[in-house]
C-alpha cells in the first residue's frame, strides 16, 4: 500500500501541474511571450544542438520505443486485471504508474513545445476579419491566382533540390524572413516512410525530441512545402494552417522557382478540392486551364495516394483529428483548409504585404 499512496501522491502533483501552467498560458497574450521567450526557445535551441549533427531522426526511434513501453504495460494491467482477486495491489499500483507515465510525458510535451497552441492564430495579427471577404467567387479568383502562377513556373528551369540543400536553403530563409532568435532548423528522413504512406502523412514534428521528420517518397514538387511546413513546427507554430501559411510565404519569396512551384501547388491542392465541392463548373474550366506539367504532377500524387489507401489512414486521421481539437483547434483536421482564406487575404486584399511575427524575441517579419 505505501508504494500505491507514493504513486497516488506523484499523480496528483502532476494533474496539478498540468491544470496550472494551462491555466497560467490561457491567461492571455503575455503568458504565452513569457513561454516563448524562456522556455519554447531555449529548449528547442538546446535540441536543435543536440540532435542536429547526425541525419538519423532520434525521434522515430523515441515514439518506437514509447510504444513498446506501453504496450507492455498495458500487458500487464490486462494481466494483473484478469488476476485481480490474487493481484489487487498490482493492479492498482498498474493502473497509477501507466496514468502518471502519461502525465509525465504530458508535461514534457507542454514545456517544451506544446504552449505554442496557446499562440493567437498567426492572420489575427493582420487584424481583420478574413470571413467576410470570403465567399465562392474568391474561392474562383484565388484558384485563377494559383493557375497563373503555376503556368509560369512551368515553362521555367527548376530542379527540386536533396534534402541537405532544400534544408539549407529553407533554413536560410526562415532566419532572413523571421530573425536569428529562431532555432536551426532541419527536417530529417523519417525510417517510418512506408507506415507514413499508408497513413497518408506527409511528415510530422515530434514534440519531444524538436525533430521535423519528412516522408521522403513523395514525389519532389512537393519536397519544399512538406520541409517548410515541418520547420514552421520547429519555429514553434502549433496550428496546422498557420504552418501551412507559413510554408507557403517562405516558399513564393524564395528566389528558387522549385520552392515557388512547391508552395503554389500545395496551396492550389487545398483550393482546387474546396472549389470541386462548391462549384463544380468552375473547377473544370480552371482544370483545363492549369498547364499539363501541373496537371500530371496532380495525377501522379492521386495515384500514390490510391496505391497506399488502407484502413489505416483512417485510423490515423481520426487520431490526429481528435488531438488537434484536444490542443484548442476546434476544426480539427479541416484547420489545414483555412489557408485558402489566409493566401486569397493576402494576395488580393493586403496585395502582398502582411507582416508577421512569429517569435516575440524576433524584429523581422515577412512583407
Amino acid at each position: 500500500m505505501k508504494g500505491i499512496r507514493r504513486r497516488l501522491i506523484i499523480l496528483v502533483l502532476l494533474i496539478v501541474l498540468s491544470v496550472g501552467l494551462n491555466l497560467y498560458l490561457s491567461s492571455g497574450s503575455a503568458a504565452v511571450s513569457h513561454y516563448i521567450r524562456l522556455c519554447f526557445l531555449p529548449v528547442q535551441n538546446f535540441k536543435s544542438d543536440l540532435l542536429n549533427f547526425t541525419g538519423i531522426s532520434i525521434g522515430d526511434y523515441l515514439y518506437l520505443f514509447l510504444s513498446f513501453f506501453l504496450i507492455s504495460r498495458l500487458i500487464r494491467f490486462v494481466y494483473f486485471g484478469i488476476t485481480f482477486l490474487k493481484n489487487k495491489t498490482d493492479f492498482f499500483r498498474e493502473i497509477l504508474s501507466i496514468l502518471n507515465f502519461g502525465f509525465i510525458i504530458y508535461l514534457v510535451f507542454l514545456i517544451s513545445w506544446g504552449g505554442n497552441y496557446y499562440r493567437p492564430n498567426l492572420a489575427a495579427q493582420w487584424g481583420r476579419n478574413i470571413d467576410k471577404n470570403w465567399n465562392t467567387q474568391s474561392l474562383v479568383r484565388l484558384n485563377h491566382f494559383l493557375v497563373g502562377k503555376l503556368n509560369l513556373l512551368s515553362d521555367t528551369a527548376m530542379q527540386f533540390p536533396k534534402l541537405k540543400e532544400l534544408n539549407r536553403e529553407a533554413n536560410t530563409l526562415y532566419h532572413q524572413d523571421f530573425g536569428d532568435c529562431l532555432p536551426e532548423l532541419r527536417v530529417k528522413v523519417t525510417t517510418l516512410g512506408y507506415m507514413l504512406n499508408y497513413a497518408g502523412v506527409h511528415g510530422y514534428y515530434n514534440p519531444l525530441t524538436g525533430e521535423g521528420q519528412f516522408n521522403h517518397q513523395l514525389p519532389g514538387f512537393m519536397h519544399p512545402f512538406v520541409v517548410t511546413h515541418e520547420m514552421a513546427h520547429q519555429a514553434g507554430i502549433g496550428a496546422e494552417d498557420d504552418a501551412n501559411l507559413l510554408a507557403y510565404l517562405v516558399d513564393v519569396r524564395s528566389p528558387d522557382p522549385a520552392f515557388q512551384y512547391s508552395g503554389y501547388f500545395n496551396i492550389f491542392l487545398y483550393a482546387y478540392s474546396n472549389l470541386r465541392e462548391k462549384d463544380s463548373l468552375s473547377a473544370r474550366q480552371i482544370w483545363q486551364s492549369l498547364n499539363t506539367k501541373s496537371q500530371n504532377d496532380y495525377l501522379d500524387l492521386k495515384d500514390l495516394y490510391r496505391r497506399y489507401r488502407s484502413i489505416m489512414r483512417g485510423v490515423s486521421n481520426d487520431i490526429y483529428d481528435n488531438y488537434l481539437k484536444w490542443n484548442g483547434q476546434q476544426k480539427g483536421l479541416g484547420s489545414y483548409d483555412m489557408v485558402v482564406r489566409w493566401v486569397y487575404y493576402r494576395e488580393f486584399i493586403a496585395k502582398g504585404k502582411a507582416d508577421i511575427s512569429i517569435c516575440p524575441s524576433c524584429t523581422k517579419s515577412t512583407n
